[in-house]
């Protein structure tokens, strides 16, 4: 049966790289979600996720198709029960799915160590200011700590948004910007807006300060990397440049304090 006999109950998101909605397909609900056909990628790390891990849960991949030049891929449709979820869970489930995917060596996932943090730092350094281009050059080395980190595959975008509750049971969606490389990232990029992070955090992810400070620092550059990445492939036409200047302000502002300065914040 084609897709295209899909009933549209709701369009959760609808841009020009990705449209989600929920949809009735053969008498039952389904999330299906349409890229273009030169960035679906994701749609095989999902899959490939699907098969080789247990809890949390990533959504099976029902159907793919092909309709004028986009592709089009069924998955589970996930009822979130609209709990908030805690940050202690979110470190916990992340942390399970890291666990599964530690050996995971797919080329569907690219790696990113230390070589590749210096090659996207020569990439993005023109558009970072003199005085925070100059700071970094000197502290980029001791950013090779992060590397030696437990590895896994790194979600890439971990937002609230991506994790999916239901009854004590969760979900992991989202993996178009998916990698192999140090697990911390992830939890780097979901509290990378924080200005202190608490001692309880810190305690649950099992990293000091200054490691933890280092790794936000990683997370800013991959981001702001990423958006070049981006443009340089022609996936768009838009330039990110709110994007871009909020990372660099994040980098400004972790890199405007030492990390000794940089303290926990209690409980």
């Amino acid at each position: 049966m084609s897709l295209k006999k899909y009933r549209t109950i709701k369009v959760i998101q609808d841009y020009p790289l990705s449209r989600v909605e929920i949809v009735e397909w053969r008498g039952k609900k389904y999330i299906l979600k349409s890229v273009p056909k030169i960035w679906d990628a994701q749609i095989k790390r999902q899959d490939y996720l699907a098969k080789h891990c247990q809890e949390p849960f990533i959504p099976r991949i029902h159907r793919i198709q092909t309709i004028k030049g986009r592709k089009f891929f069924l998955m589970d449709f996930i009822q979130s029960d609209n709990q908030r979820i805690s940050d202690e869970t979110y470190i916990k489930t992340l942390g399970a799915f890291h666990a599964q995917t530690t050996k995971v060596k797919s080329k569907l996932f690219p790696v990113y160590d230390f070589s590749a943090l210096k090659h996207e730092f020569s990439k993005i350094n023109t558009l970072l200011p003199t005085k925070l281009r100059k700071l970094l050059k000197t502290e980029v080395k001791g950013l090779e700590d992060v590397f030696r980190l437990q590895t896994s595959v790194v979600h890439g975008d971990w937002v609230r948004a991506q994790l999916m509750g239901n009854k004590g049971k969760y979900w992991i969606i989202d993996f178009e910007m998916a990698f192999y490389g140090p697990s911390i990232l992830d939890h780097a990029h979901f509290f990378l807006g924080q200005k202190t992070i608490s001692r309880s955090i810190l305690s649950l992810l099992g990293v000091d300060k200054q490691t933890f400070h280092k790794a936000r620092i990683v997370e800013a550059l991959r981001k702001i990397g990423w958006f070049v990445w981006f443009m340089e492939n022609k996936f768009t036409t838009y330039k990110f440049g709110p994007e871009i200047k909020e990372y660099v302000a994040t980098l400004e502002r972790l890199m405007g304090g030492s990390s000794s300065k940089d303290s926990p914040s209690p409980d």
